[in-house]
């Protein structure tokens, strides 16, 4: 099955705004979340897709290059 079909809007809105805010507390606000919640969103996808989205530095996030 092609990993694509697995991906939950949540997720995305979850990567969305956590890259668009460089900030889990931030994108968790946005997206009416909580920061918990981001950061397993994001969790997942890593997992599905294998690749580290973030570099995590202190409470400032990162795109890496996937």
């Amino acid at each position: 099955m092609n990993q694509f079909n697995s991906l939950d809007p949540q997720s995305l809105k979850a990567f969305y705004y956590a890259a668009q805010f460089e900030n889990f507390t931030k994108a968790a606000e946005t997206a009416h979340l909580t920061q918990s919640g981001v950061s397993q969103h994001v969790a997942y996808l890593e997992e599905l897709l294998k690749v580290s989205l973030f570099v995590r530095v202190g409470k400032r996030v990162k795109l890496t290059g996937a």
